[in-house]
Protein backbone atom coordinates (compact mmCIF):
# COMPACT_ATOMS: atom_id res chain seq x y z
CA UNK A 1 0.00 0.00 0.00
CA UNK A 2 1.44 3.50 -1.20
CA UNK A 3 1.03 6.04 1.01
CA UNK A 4 -0.37 9.60 -0.41
CA UNK A 5 2.79 11.07 -1.07
CA UNK A 6 4.44 7.69 -2.55
CA UNK A 7 1.18 7.86 -4.93
CA UNK A 8 2.00 11.28 -6.64
CA UNK A 9 5.42 11.19 -6.98
CA UNK A 10 5.08 7.45 -9.10
CA UNK A 11 1.98 8.96 -11.26
CA UNK A 12 4.67 12.12 -11.79
CA UNK A 13 7.15 9.61 -12.48
CA UNK A 14 5.28 7.63 -14.92
CA UNK A 15 3.52 10.76 -16.59
CA UNK A 16 7.27 12.31 -17.20
CA UNK A 17 8.90 9.14 -17.53
CA UNK A 18 12.20 10.75 -15.95
CA UNK A 19 12.39 13.12 -12.99
CA UNK A 20 15.85 14.38 -10.94
CA UNK A 21 15.56 14.46 -7.33
CA UNK A 22 16.21 18.41 -7.89
CA UNK A 23 13.14 18.48 -9.91
CA UNK A 24 10.83 16.35 -6.93
CA UNK A 25 11.69 19.31 -4.65
CA UNK A 26 10.83 21.90 -6.81
CA UNK A 27 7.54 20.56 -7.74
CA UNK A 28 6.84 19.30 -4.11
CA UNK A 29 7.90 22.88 -1.64
CA UNK A 30 5.73 21.92 1.08
CA UNK A 31 7.57 18.76 1.43
CA UNK A 32 10.97 18.75 3.07
CA UNK A 33 14.08 17.12 0.87
CA UNK A 34 15.16 14.74 3.22
CA UNK A 35 11.35 13.09 2.63
CA UNK A 36 11.60 13.24 -0.67
CA UNK A 37 14.86 11.61 -0.84
CA UNK A 38 13.31 8.78 1.42
CA UNK A 39 10.34 8.09 -0.16
CA UNK A 40 12.17 7.96 -3.36
CA UNK A 41 14.31 5.78 -2.20
CA UNK A 42 11.86 3.31 -0.98
CA UNK A 43 9.88 3.20 -3.80
CA UNK A 44 13.52 1.87 -5.41
CA UNK A 45 14.25 -0.24 -2.69
CA UNK A 46 10.56 -1.64 -3.43
CA UNK A 47 11.08 -1.79 -6.74
CA UNK A 48 8.38 0.39 -8.22
CA UNK A 49 11.68 3.04 -9.05
CA UNK A 50 14.67 2.85 -10.51
CA UNK A 51 17.47 5.55 -10.06
CA UNK A 52 20.76 6.51 -11.52
CA UNK A 53 23.30 9.21 -11.74
CA UNK A 54 24.39 8.80 -15.22
CA UNK A 55 28.41 9.74 -15.97
CA UNK A 56 28.79 10.42 -12.32
CA UNK A 57 27.99 7.48 -9.52
CA UNK A 58 30.24 10.14 -7.13
CA UNK A 59 29.61 13.07 -5.79
CA UNK A 60 26.73 15.44 -5.37
CA UNK A 61 25.08 15.22 -8.92
CA UNK A 62 21.56 14.48 -8.22
CA UNK A 63 20.05 10.95 -9.07
CA UNK A 64 17.25 10.70 -11.85
CA UNK A 65 14.63 8.47 -11.46
CA UNK A 66 12.47 6.61 -13.53
CA UNK A 67 9.53 4.32 -13.33
CA UNK A 68 9.93 0.18 -13.68
CA UNK A 69 7.58 -2.04 -15.24
CA UNK A 70 6.38 -2.90 -11.70
CA UNK A 71 5.34 0.98 -11.20
CA UNK A 72 4.21 1.49 -14.38
CA UNK A 73 1.46 -1.11 -13.42
CA UNK A 74 1.12 -0.18 -10.40
CA UNK A 75 0.47 3.33 -11.59
CA UNK A 76 -2.44 2.86 -14.24
CA UNK A 77 -3.81 -0.25 -11.87
CA UNK A 78 -2.52 -3.17 -14.36
CA UNK A 79 -1.02 -6.46 -13.18
CA UNK A 80 2.57 -7.04 -13.18
CA UNK A 81 3.99 -7.82 -16.90
CA UNK A 82 5.65 -11.24 -16.98
CA UNK A 83 9.21 -11.13 -18.34
CA UNK A 84 11.63 -9.47 -16.09
CA UNK A 85 12.42 -5.94 -15.52
CA UNK A 86 13.65 -3.40 -18.51
CA UNK A 87 17.09 -2.17 -18.61
CA UNK A 88 19.00 0.67 -16.91
CA UNK A 89 17.71 3.22 -19.81
CA UNK A 90 20.72 4.65 -21.91
CA UNK A 91 22.34 8.03 -20.31
CA UNK A 92 21.31 9.71 -23.44
CA UNK A 93 17.67 9.24 -22.69
CA UNK A 94 18.12 9.93 -19.21
CA UNK A 95 19.55 13.43 -20.20
CA UNK A 96 16.55 13.87 -22.82
CA UNK A 97 13.62 12.84 -20.42
CA UNK A 98 15.28 15.17 -17.80
CA UNK A 99 15.37 18.02 -20.27
CA UNK A 100 11.89 17.77 -20.94
CA UNK A 101 11.16 17.06 -17.57
CA UNK A 102 12.76 20.46 -16.59
CA UNK A 103 10.60 22.70 -19.42
CA UNK A 104 7.47 21.00 -17.12
CA UNK A 105 9.17 22.27 -13.73
CA UNK A 106 10.10 25.52 -15.32
CA UNK A 107 5.99 26.02 -16.51
CA UNK A 108 4.57 24.30 -13.70
CA UNK A 109 6.44 26.35 -11.05
CA UNK A 110 6.27 29.84 -12.79
CA UNK A 111 4.97 32.63 -10.72
CA UNK A 112 2.41 33.45 -13.44
CA UNK A 113 -0.17 30.04 -13.71
CA UNK A 114 -0.82 29.63 -16.95
CA UNK A 115 0.08 25.64 -18.07
CA UNK A 116 -3.12 24.37 -17.98
CA UNK A 117 -1.91 20.43 -19.72
CA UNK A 118 1.93 19.06 -20.44
CA UNK A 119 1.43 15.85 -22.43
CA UNK A 120 4.42 13.79 -22.68
CA UNK A 121 5.07 12.01 -26.43
CA UNK A 122 1.29 12.49 -27.64
CA UNK A 123 0.60 10.70 -30.62
CA UNK A 124 -1.44 13.00 -33.05
CA UNK A 125 -2.81 11.21 -36.20
CA UNK A 126 -3.15 14.01 -39.18
CA UNK A 127 -4.13 13.52 -42.90
CA UNK A 128 -1.72 15.14 -45.34
CA UNK A 129 -2.41 15.41 -48.77
CA UNK A 130 -4.70 12.11 -48.65
CA UNK A 131 -2.19 10.27 -46.59
CA UNK A 132 -2.58 9.50 -43.20
CA UNK A 133 0.23 10.60 -41.11
CA UNK A 134 1.18 10.43 -37.59
CA UNK A 135 3.39 13.08 -34.99
CA UNK A 136 5.18 12.08 -31.84
CA UNK A 137 6.70 15.53 -30.60
CA UNK A 138 8.48 15.34 -27.07
CA UNK A 139 5.53 16.79 -25.56
CA UNK A 140 2.39 19.36 -26.45
CA UNK A 141 1.80 21.89 -23.94
CA UNK A 142 -1.39 23.96 -23.26
CA UNK A 143 -0.83 27.31 -21.82
CA UNK A 144 -3.24 30.15 -21.26
CA UNK A 145 -2.90 33.21 -23.13
CA UNK A 146 -4.01 36.83 -22.18
CA UNK A 147 -7.55 36.24 -22.86
CA UNK A 148 -7.27 32.84 -20.69
CA UNK A 149 -8.21 30.99 -24.27
CA UNK A 150 -5.45 27.84 -24.87
CA UNK A 151 -2.53 28.28 -27.02
CA UNK A 152 -0.88 24.87 -28.29
CA UNK A 153 3.28 24.30 -28.37
CA UNK A 154 4.58 21.50 -29.96
CA UNK A 155 7.98 20.89 -28.30
CA UNK A 156 10.81 19.02 -29.67
CA UNK A 157 14.10 19.04 -27.81
CA UNK A 158 16.99 18.04 -29.66
CA UNK A 159 20.44 16.90 -27.52
CA UNK A 160 21.51 15.26 -30.35
CA UNK A 161 20.12 12.20 -29.81
CA UNK A 162 18.99 12.17 -33.34
CA UNK A 163 20.21 12.79 -36.91
CA UNK A 164 19.96 15.90 -39.06
CA UNK A 165 18.68 14.24 -41.75
CA UNK A 166 16.00 12.79 -39.15
CA UNK A 167 15.42 15.78 -37.39
CA UNK A 168 14.79 17.71 -40.41
CA UNK A 169 11.89 14.99 -41.58
CA UNK A 170 10.22 15.32 -38.39
CA UNK A 171 10.45 18.93 -38.10
CA UNK A 172 8.94 18.95 -41.58
CA UNK A 173 5.68 17.46 -40.81
CA UNK A 174 4.55 20.38 -38.42
CA UNK A 175 4.92 22.48 -40.92
CA UNK A 176 4.00 21.17 -44.25
CA UNK A 177 4.23 22.33 -47.57
CA UNK A 178 1.59 25.65 -47.19
CA UNK A 179 -0.21 24.06 -50.60
CA UNK A 180 -1.14 21.06 -49.43
CA UNK A 181 -4.27 20.75 -47.13
CA UNK A 182 -3.50 19.52 -43.27
CA UNK A 183 -6.85 18.41 -41.28
CA UNK A 184 -6.59 16.67 -38.30
CA UNK A 185 -8.58 12.96 -37.92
Amino acid sequence: MLADLDRRLLDLLCSLRVVRQDQFERLFPEVPQRTLRYRMRRLHEHGIAGRSRPYRERGSAPNHHWPTRRGDCLAHGKPTPRGGERSEPRPTFIAHAAAITELYVALATATDPTLREFDREPRIRFRDSGRERTLAPDALVTLANQHDEPSLAFVEMDLATMSHTRLRAKAERYWPDPVSSVRPL
